[in-house]
């Protein structure tokens, strides 16, 4: 998520661009573009560092000299190993003056999931729970039961816009049937025509979705803890359909959530950089006790349900430490609490 701003020489606003979509070109380019002749002698103002390499486009860098920018002033750097530094370097290098740090955490922020992804190749994890004011998230267990209210249905639909995958257990597949789609929602630009639909992950150890569930469709994976000799068995009807099985090493007869993460963030073509996680009690339990949460949104219903309801997480041997409140959203009837993992990224 970069933008960038060009002032010519005058000082005059002249140009500016963002990055629409991965594989599409860079704020730079957009900018240099709108601006045309005008960028020479100018400013160009940026929040992230210029890249220096050769990717899905041509190096920024080189667009931004050949445009005859004299200035370049920049927020956070790139902490991508192909261009940390080197977009810098190679701007000084031709003589152009380059301003480093022009509020940094502002735009560090902007980019907290690639920043994760770039770095550990795993996704970024957004757990989200919807409870009661008693933090029951079900009246009772495999009973559907509506929490919020419409403003945070939407809000949920906006979250998986953004996300590149959508994980969920088996045991929510098989209760509420969900389609873990984006639905409701208009592309934020002009630039884009559709929005891209998340992938959708199921957590099933044992193979036990249904072949007819919603979320059985092309490029849906159901990670699963069975042997590849067992998959080979049972995986005909799910390929004809179009759905992906994997065979993930498992922890204690489930799915190994480190294994799975680390799949997904190097999936060929579209690595799954941020992953959205609905998944009931013990989906959260289980990333939540291996502090793979980066960010925890809870969604919390003016409603009751008493003892006999299903816990919003799990029985944990080990809780995951404390929490930071970042921040705290009305969603019409009902409140979202930002909670972020303390002394971690």
């Amino acid at each position: 998520m970069v933008g960038a701003v060009i002032l010519g020489r005058h000082g005059e606003l002249v140009g500016e661009g963002f990055h629409v979509r991965a594989g599409g070109p860079h704020a730079e380019r957009h900018a240099l573009a709108a601006a045309g002749d005008k960028a020479r002698g100018g400013t160009l103002y940026c929040t992230l560092e210029p890249c220096n390499h050769t990717g899905r486009t041509g190096p920024c860098t080189e667009a931004v000299i050949e445009a005859g920018i004299r200035r370049v002033v920049l927020g956070a750097g790139d902490p991508n190993p192909q261009v940390s530094g080197t977009g810098i370097a190679r701007l000084r290098a031709a003589g152009i003056e380059v301003v480093e740090g022009v509020l940094v955490d502002e735009c560090t922020a902007l980019n907290e999931v690639f920043n994760h992804w770039i770095v550990t190749r795993r996704p970024h994890v957004t757990l989200k729970l919807a409870t009661s004011l008693d933090g029951r998230i079900a009246a009772a267990s495999g009973q559907q039961t509506r929490i919020t209210g419409p403003i945070a249905q939407r809000r949920v639909h906006e979250l998986r816009a953004q996300a590149d995958a959508v994980l969920v257990g088996s045991q929510t597949v098989l209760v509420d049937d969900p389609r873990l789609s984006v639905r409701g929602l208009k592309p934020l630009t002009v630039l884009e025509s559709t929005i891209d639909q998340p992938r959708a992950v199921v957590l099933d150890s044992h193979l036990k979705t249904p072949l007819d569930a919603n979320v059985c469709r092309p490029g849906t994976v159901l990670a699963t803890a069975l042997s590849l000799a067992e998959l080979a068995k049972r995986s005909g009807p799910y390929v004809s359909k179009g759905v992906e099985l994997w065979s993930v090493p498992a922890t204690d007869g489930a799915v190994d959530l480190v294994q799975l993460l680390e799949r997904l963030g190097r999936l060929e073509g579209k690595p799954v950089s941020a992953l959205f996680v609905e998944g009931g009690g013990k989906v959260a339990a289980a990333f939540l006790e291996q502090r793979l949460v980066n960010r925890w949104l809870v969604h919390v219903g003016p409603k009751v349900i008493g003892s006999a309801g299903v816990a919003a997480v799990a029985s944990m041997a080990h809780p995951d430490g404390d929490w930071d409140i970042a921040n705290v959203r009305r969603l019409g009837a009902d409140v979202e609490l930002e909670v972020r993992p303390c002394s971690r990224d």
